[in-house]
């Protein structure tokens, strides 16, 4: 009786952690070049509450309006999205790391 225990204690953990975790995958400026839109180095493009986001040293930063409904608060993008060096009213386009958010989110 006890090893069933056990086993359905594993499996409310494993759901948990699976509902929670969402998918995730680095990426970094080597992978984009100049077209890469972060000011950081490196971050982890992930999919948790259908919101797609970047995580850089434990923040969360959306890539699209959406909020979510789940446990984790996101920062917006803008805080770490890279400024045009060609004309400073612009952004460098997020376009393609937001399609592999979203095609995480899937």
């Amino acid at each position: 009786m006890q090893i069933v225990k056990w086993i359905g204690l594993a499996s409310v953990i494993f759901l948990v952690y699976a509902a929670f975790s969402g998918s995730d995958t680095e990426i970094n400026r080597a992978d984009y070049g100049e077209e890469y839109p972060l000011t950081i180095e490196g971050a982890h493009l992930s999919c948790a509450d259908g919101v797609p986001h970047v995580i850089h040293q434990g923040v969360r930063y959306r890539l699209t309006g959406a909020e979510g409904g789940g446990v984790y608060k996101y920062k917006p993008l803008e805080d770490i999205w890279k400024i045009d060096p060609t004309d400073p009213q612009r952004r460098i386009s997020a376009g393609k790391l937001i399609e592999r958010g979203l095609a995480l989110c899937k």
